[in-house]
């Protein structure tokens, strides 16, 4: 059982000022080529562009050790890390 309102002549009673028309399929003109998207989204966070100036210089963060705290490894690599741990 349906009601009244979920009829094709409610919905179109409810929407009649607001109809948009949609070409049909044989309105459509189908020239058989396909074209990609002329930009496909990159996933994950955009790289930054900014360049450095000539005297500034690199990143101050380095690794820095978990285990140990000594800088440029971390923690899966640690050679003082004790095995088993």
């Amino acid at each position: 059982f349906f009601d009244k309102i979920y009829t094709v002549a409610s919905y179109s009673i409810a929407f009649r000022d607001r109809v948009v028309h949609l070409p049909l399929d044989q309105e459509l003109k189908a020239d058989g080529i396909t074209l990609p998207p002329a930009l496909a989204a990159k996933r994950g966070r955009p790289k930054t562009k900014r360049l450095r100036s000539i005297g500034e210089e690199g990143s101050a963060n380095r690794y820095r050790c978990g285990g140990c705290g000594e800088q440029g490894h971390n923690k899966l690599i640690c050679k003082r890390r004790k095995i088993g741990n």
